[in-house]
């Protein structure tokens, strides 16, 4: 099976381009981080909550990784791996807040990371954090550098209409032109 990242900071049309995938047949695996955030959004954003969160995202995104590589397909798109979320974590906790997670990411293989250049910043982000175009960017660098440090190289998805961008990732994908 290939495992195919989809990833980027806030509003850079990820999940977008996941739906389009799965409206054309791929198997796909959706963010976890949103569902989490959201159920845990009445508590207040602490440190401590901050880790809890993270741990959340992370065992979560695992299991769904582990579970959909016992599904029978050739192509997995996922909407984020578990190394984003480590970005997050990498940008506003630190080095020490990653380092347990370290050696099961480094035992997961994604065979291509996408990652999508930034469209024009919408304000209605999910995370308390995503506040502007600014942070939108120091996010996407965050997790960028993270790929990069784990051994990646993600391929850059310029912006052009959604269509083109699946276009061009599937032709990447399945060896095309």
């Amino acid at each position: 099976m290939k495992k195919i990242v989809i990833t980027g900071g806030p509003c850079s049309g990820k999940t977008t381009i996941i739906e389009e995938l799965n409206k054309k047949g791929f198997s796909v695996l959706r963010e976890t981080a949103k569902e989490i955030v959201a159920a845990r959004r009445h508590i207040p954003l602490t440190k401590e909550e901050s880790q809890i969160r993270q741990d959340l995202i992370f065992n979560e995104q695992f299991a769904k990784e582990q579970n959909a590589e016992r599904a029978d397909c050739d192509i997995l798109f996922l909407d984020r791996g578990l190394i984003d979320g480590l970005g997050y974590s990498l940008l506003y906790s630190g080095e020490e807040s990653i380092e347990k997670y370290l050696p099961a990411v480094k035992a997961k293989k994604y065979d291509f990371i996408f990652l999508m250049k930034l469209l024009p910043f919408d304000s209605g982000g999910f995370r308390p954090r995503e506040e502007n175009e600014e942070e939108a960017k120091k996010i996407q660098d965050s997790i960028l550098e993270l790929y990069k440090r784990l051994g990646y190289n993600p391929l850059f998805v310029p912006r052009m209409p959604v269509q083109e961008r699946v276009e061009f990732i599937l032709k990447v994908v399945l060896g095309e032109d």
